[in-house]
């Protein structure tokens, strides 16, 4: 009996190394460049129409289903049309745009512009537990100026699927979010505590503030990202509110996705 055993325990002590490397594989990733201009025109020149791309490709993750559905949502963003075609691919996205661009000139001859995309993703935080990404996009396709939007987001690298403020604090703690949000949102802005937010230019429901669902967990606290347009006229600019780990203390489930962060 003693030989059976010993060599189930030698299967079992060879195994529990390799179960261990698989769950707690780390996320890794590497940036890619794309960048295009019509005819070969360089973004640096004056008069170039272009588009250019930054973005990480992961190369490594816990899960194979997850690391497929983050570079998924990664290319949705860099691929999102801005005509009426969707490309499959950066390079036929590419040209798609310069097609579009020749129409627009064919029926605006005289336009003295030229058009331009920028999109960008950045990596917050890479975390065994939560991955945190920032979508950057600066375009101009004519009009009196260019346009800007930055989008946030925490995803579970087991599967990518983004996770809800839910399920990374603790029940009945939107009252408290929100008005440690506003606390900063009145720093930021530098609107004094008695002043109404719609008096200084702010546009919320009812005059109230709210926290909106674009955050993303960041290295130090939970950042909330208010675009142009969203809550203010677009001169008023974006807002960035972060509240920090120390501040959230209270409201942090422990045992959620946050607690290696927020320590």
């Amino acid at each position: 009996m003693r030989r059976p055993m010993l060599h189930i325990w030698i299967v079992l002590l060879c195994l529990i190394p390799l179960a261990a490397c698989k769950r707690s594989a780390p996320l890794r990733h590497q940036f890619e460049a794309f960048s295009r201009g019509l005819n070969q025109c360089s973004p640096a020149d004056e008069n170039c129409t272009y588009l250019k791309f930054s973005y990480p490709v992961f190369t490594q993750g816990p899960n194979p289903a997850g690391l497929k559905a983050i570079h998924r949502r990664v290319m949705e963003f860099l691929l999102a049309p801005t005509g009426e075609k969707k490309a499959d691919n950066l390079e036929g996205f590419a040209a798609d745009f310069f097609a579009d661009f020749q129409a627009y000139r064919r029926q605006f001859p005289n336009a003295p512009q030229v058009w331009s995309l920028e999109r960008s993703v950045e990596v917050l935080v890479e975390d065994p537990k939560i991955l945190s990404l920032s979508f950057r996009e600066t375009q101009f396709l004519g009009g009196a100026h260019p346009n800007s939007s930055r989008t946030l987001v925490s995803l579970n690298p087991e599967n990518g699927a983004p996770y809800t403020l839910d399920e990374l604090l603790l029940p009945g703690y939107l009252d408290k979010l929100n008005a440690l949000g506003e606390k900063k949102f009145r720093e930021v802005r530098k609107i004094p505590e008695g002043q109404g937010l719609e008096e200084a230019g702010f546009d919320f429901p009812g005059g109230k503030f709210r926290l909106n669902e674009n955050f993303a967990a960041g290295a130090d606290g939970l950042i909330f990202y208010f675009n142009p347009y969203e809550v203010a006229a677009y001169v008023y600019g974006p807002t960035e509110v972060e509240i920090g780990y120390a501040e959230l203390k209270d409201l942090i489930n422990r045992k959620g996705p946050l607690r290696d962060l927020a320590k």
